[in-house]
């Protein structure tokens, strides 16, 4: 073959990321903090308690990125004493004068002003800037825009605005007194001690948070926000929106309470902080982050009443929630272990989905997950724990993510529910307020199920990529009996998996017509696997196979292959249990020939239109879409979903399939019904199809929208 020349991008490299070394133990910090709005700058004044880790020292650093440094000294009761010290522009490096035994703590105090806005922001694809704290319209020249400041501590940057040791691994209390305008309203961790207003029209908001938590959570946010407040077991629950979006805040939060129920009850540890608020800010830098009791969400999560129905954004508030357990109760020593926090607070959306709304519809929001990890195939080579990468940004991702929360389904699956609830517990109980790697999880788990879980644990969160199944019914002649046969067929670099799992089979029954339904378990570990049916005889018959599929309860983080007969997958579809093993069906449907099987389609759109889950009326309706020849079979079962379906995304469906499909003379007063429509996505859909119809009727149509307060109506018109 030719010379191939494979030169490396201009990226940075992949480093060993090993735990830093802790010289010091911060117990406490105090700040007191005013802001310049004119020059986006932080007056602050810092007080921290400290000692060092394990060994005597007489010099310590701390992180400081862009400050200006008035003053540091030691505070000794009422007396302080300068310190010399040097800074670069990152780090304050400190000389106290004399050794310092770890048993003794001394108190450092700091003047400076922090520059924040100064800062040559970076950040990664989760967290896309990297200044630690943020004014926005900080000199009110935007008429549309509140002026706010909220700040964003992970990964490192808390130390843009106030010197600490800015690692996940150190945790302190805090005291954090804020002079701000007597109008704005200010949150951070913790309670809020006392309010006192001077005659300058300023007022001093003391905040403090006396449980330790991780330097990166700490926060404040200062805004002109309207505060509804509710309870749960004795504690504030409060959200701080807007306050043109007051009126909405419990339809936004409401099931907030609830939330802290479930999550209570799953892990058996009640919700340890002392309040839980959650604030609303513009161009926040992330979707949302779960700094300790004081969640701060992107500006898209505040909402009206039809915009509810389209995205009511549960699931970002129930994956903050879920963190104030995983990662601010037992923290990730480094991000090299992130997927401690971020695959549980994941995995915690499935969970309450699946305590609120069943297990049929957790499934079917968690196969996104899935598919999300799927597509990004450059992130199958990528271990969940990883020690090697360039920044730390770099481990928020699909891996993290999405791949870690079905590592956690697995386990429970692996495992049992009895034993992943108990194992959780004992994780949260055993390391409250410390910090863990993926080690101490793998204790847990062994110690609640009784299971050795090394090799789990080693292929799934230590190990890369996934299996892919290649599975195939065949008959062996001599034994006259029917055996599946498994192969193991992922890219050769992930190696071999061992799977615990299930094997279904649906047998025909001795009358025409009845299938019977049975599972078995099975270990997969080898590279070809066979697996022999029972086939017992029922008087003179002998059953047939009709169908089978693994995984049938849909927990097996795996790519999965079937080899079988048309019809094998409509008996799959009809008997099937778990959402995965019927859009496994369906998907296989999608490819099939639709001159060979026009019937079988048709059956299974029929069935899934005819299911009383709207979700799987939506999967028929996107089997129609590779087969789209049959619609005129179900026009009308689908311009009834445009009036009776319940969920917004299924009418949404169905009025572009009546768009597309039907007759303009037929469609067209059903698709300006649609106009009527209580839901904005519905609305845009019709729009669209109007447009697309008749330009002039769709330009009327915009015109009578363009004051409609909805972000995706109003890029439905500018389109």
């Amino acid at each position: 073959m030719d010379e191939v020349l494979v030169q490396p991008k201009n990226e940075i490299p992949v480093k060993y990321q090993p735990m830093p070394t802790q010289h010091i133990d911060v117990l406490h910090t105090s700040l007191h903090l005013s802001f310049d709005y004119q020059k986006q700058w932080v007056i602050g004044s810092a007080q921290i308690l400290w000692k060092p880790y394990s060994q005597t020292i007489s010099h310590l650093e701390l992180d400081a990125k862009g400050f200006e440094i008035k003053r540091v000294a030691l505070l000794r009761s009422k007396d302080t004493s300068n310190l010399s010290y040097t800074y670069n522009g990152k780090k304050i490096f400190i000389e106290l004068g004399f050794g310092l035994n770890p048993k003794d703590s001394a108190r450092l105090w700091i003047d400076y002003i922090a520059k924040p806005n100064e800062l040559k922001g970076e950040g990664g694809m989760a967290i896309t800037d990297s200044r630690g704290l943020y004014f926005i319209n900080p000199l009110g020249t935007d008429p549309n825009k509140p002026r706010q400041i909220w700040t964003q501590g992970e990964t490192e940057y808390n130390s843009c605005w106030f010197p600490c040791v800015d690692l996940p691994h150190e945790k302190h209390t805090q005291d954090i007194w804020l002079s701000v305008d007597s109008a704005d309203v200010t949150l951070s961790n913790g309670l809020l001690k006392s309010s006192k207003h001077l005659k300058n029209g300023k007022r001093v908001d003391h905040w403090q948070q006396l449980k330790p938590h991780a330097v990166y959570l700490t926060m404040i946010a200062v805004g002109n926000f309207t505060i509804t407040k509710d309870t749960w077991r004795g504690k504030e629950v409060s959200y701080y929106l807007e306050p043109d979006y007051a009126p909405y805040a419990r339809l936004i939060f409401g099931k907030t309470p609830q939330m802290l129920e479930a999550f209570s009850s799953l892990t058996g540890v009640p919700y340890p902080w002392d309040k839980f608020s959650q604030v609303v800010c513009r161009d926040f830098v992330s979707g949302a982050m779960e700094n300790t009791s004081a969640v701060v969400h992107y500006e898209n999560v505040q909402h009206n009443t039809r915009e509810h129905l389209d995205n009511p954004q549960e699931d970002i508030i129930a994956h903050e929630l879920f963190h104030h357990w995983f990662g601010d109760l037992v923290t990730c020593k480094t991000w090299s272990q992130l997927p401690l926090n971020e695959s549980f607070a994941t995995y915690g959306e499935y969970l309450y989905n699946e305590y609120a709304y069943g297990k049929t519809y957790a499934d079917k929001v968690f196969s996104k997950n899935w598919a999300a990890y799927l597509r990004n195939s450059q992130k199958h080579f990528v271990n969940p724990v990883r020690y090697h990468y360039a920044q730390p940004d770099d481990m928020f991702d699909v891996v993290s993510y999405q791949k870690g929360s079905w590592i956690l389904h697995h386990l429970r699956h692996t495992i049992g529910d009895s034993a992943f609830f108990k194992g959780m517990n004992i994780y949260l109980t055993r390391n409250a307020f410390k910090t863990t790697d993926i080690h101490h999880l793998r204790h847990a788990m062994e110690e609640a199920s009784g299971k050795d879980l090394h090799l789990f644990f080693k292929q799934w969160w230590e190990g890369m990529g996934h299996p892919v199944l290649l599975n195939n019914l065949f008959y062996k002649a001599e034994e006259d009996a029917w055996y599946v046969e498994v192969l193991q067929q992922q890219d050769s670099a992930f190696g071999l998996f061992t799977l615990e799992t299930e094997l279904a089979y649906i047998m025909e029954g001795e009358q025409e017509g009845t299938l019977h339904h049975y599972t078995m378990p099975i270990t997969i570990s080898k590279k070809r696997n066979e697996y022999k049916i029972p086939t017992p005889m029922v008087g003179t018959f002998k059953p047939r196979v009709a169908s089978f599929y693994l995984d049938p309860k849909g927990n097996l983080p795996a790519e999965l292959v079937d080899l079988k007969l048309s019809h094998a997958y409509l008996v799959q579809l009809y008997m099937a249990n778990s959402y995965r093993a019927k859009m496994d069906a369906l998907d296989a449907f999608a490819y099939i020939d639709y001159q060979e099987n026009k019937t079988l389609l048709r059956d299974a759109i029929r069935y899934c239109l005819q299911s009383k889950e709207e979700f799987y009326k939506q999967a028929g309706l996107k089997l129609l879409g590779f087969h789209d020849s049959l619609y005129t079979y179900f026009e009308k079962d689908i311009i009834a979903l445009t009036q009776e379906a319940k969920e917004s995304y299924l009418r949404e469906e169905a009025y572009y399939w009546v768009a597309e499909m039907s007759k303009w003379d037929l469609a067209e007063p059903i698709i300006k019904r649609g106009l009527r429509d209580s839901s904005y996505a519905v609305v845009s859909t019709c729009l669209q199809a109007l447009f697309s119809n008749s330009v002039d009727e769709g330009i009327i149509a915009c015109a009578e929208f363009e004051t409609v307060p909805s972000a995706q109506l109003q890029r439905k018109i500018a389109y």
